[in-house]
């Protein structure tokens, strides 16, 4: 397995299904008289992000890792707070993970990442600590969170919801 596979593939498929889980609780609210804005302040706990800045967390988090690895800066993009911008930026992020090529990894995995945290704290670690340690981490913790408010919230979500990109690899069992 490649950088490419692990900080590309991997949470491009992510996010596709979270844009699929957030539409189906869009239609879902509106069944259920829950409205969009209502779903995105949804939270698992009083001190958890709510489902809104889970989405917002997901999409900076794919294109961070990029960015960092490649040894760019990091971009802040507008966003908005709606259910539709939060699609949209899913999308856009999607498309912009589209267009990285492999070798834009090139001698990443030994590049020195540095990440600056809000206590005025940092972690310092090579690229590939830094994808296994702290980006795939970081990542996957805010895609389940998104699922799992929804699913809290109601919305009739399943594991085909949260892996659909695992369908096609679906086989029938057969006894010899």
């Amino acid at each position: 397995m490649n950088l490419h596979d692990l900080v590309v593939t991997a949470p491009k498929q992510m996010l596709l299904a979270l844009a699929g889980q957030l539409k189906k609780a869009a239609a879902w609210g509106e069944t259920n008289d829950v409205s969009a804005d209502e779903l995105l302040q949804k939270r698992l706990a009083p001190d958890m992000f709510p489902l809104l800045m889970q989405v917002k967390f997901i999409s900076l988090q794919a294109r961070e890792t990029v960015w960092r690895l490649r040894g760019d800066e990091v971009e802040m993009w507008e966003s908005g707070d709606t259910m539709d911008e939060m699609i949209a930026l899913i999308a856009r992020t999607v498309s912009m993970l589209d267009d990285v090529k492999p070798e834009e990894f090139d001698g990443a995995e030994e590049r020195v990442i540095s990440v600056t945290l809000p206590n005025a704290m940092m972690f310092e670690l090579k690229g590939a600590d830094f994808v296994r340690d702290w980006a795939i981490p970081q990542f996957h913790f805010h895609a389940v969170t998104a699922y799992a408010i929804l699913r809290n919230a109601g919305v009739d979500l399943g594991k085909a919801d949260y892996v659909p990109h695992m369908l096609p690899h679906l086989r029938p069992v057969t006894t010899a």
